[in-house]
């Protein structure tokens, strides 16, 4: 298999969703919020995970944000 640039974009397309998908998980599973209750998208928004004043792992959940979002950037390649 041949890596074009389409195949390219593609593969950095999963990758990006991949890591924003997965440090979402993991930080959602050990979020406690003030009051000691879990995270649950019911009563909490999704930014409360990059809070540092809310979340421990905030930092965690922002820098996955930043990698993945580096991986779904439009490459200046096409014009």
């Amino acid at each position: 298999m041949q890596l074009t640039l389409p195949r390219l974009t593609y593969l950095c397309g999963f990758i990006g969703i991949a890591v924003i998908v997965c440090v979402t998980i993991v930080v959602a599973l050990t979020f406690r919020g003030p009051q000691g209750y879990p995270y649950s998208v019911l009563n909490r928004n999704i930014s409360d995970l990059g809070k540092p004043s809310v979340a421990e792992l905030a930092p965690v959940f922002n820098w996955g944000l930043k990698i993945g979002g580096l991986f779904l950037r439009r490459p200046y390649l096409y014009p």
